[in-house]
């Protein structure tokens, strides 16, 4: 809990920012982005008791900040989430990169 509440005070697109919930195929999993100026964090969350995927291609990859089973803090590609069972995860979405 300690954790969450840091991270609210750190990202201001947690507390201030707009919320869009995003399409995707997995029907037991919600998914949305909290957006304040150009930070981005994505919520997605798993309401079933078995491992599932969630793909989100266009939104690129970033930087797993908090799962709700507090064991994995890492950079993953969005095109394939893997949620366990029940899991809940906060990922701040990387910037893309300019061309060139």
């Amino acid at each position: 809990m300690h954790t969450l509440l840091t991270l609210r005070r750190a990202l201001p697109a947690l507390t201030v920012g707009s919320q869009q919930s995003l399409d995707q195929p997995n029907p037991t999993c919600f998914v949305y982005l909290r957006q304040h100026s150009d930070q981005r964090c994505l919520v997605a969350l798993n309401f079933s008791a078995q491992d599932q995927v969630v793909t989100l291609p266009e939104q690129g990859q970033g930087r797993l900040l908090l799962s709700t089973h507090l064991d994995r803090e890492e950079l993953i590609p969005l095109s394939e989430v893997h949620l366990r069972g029940n899991e809940g995860l906060l990922i701040e979405v990387e910037a893309p990169s300019l061309p060139g």
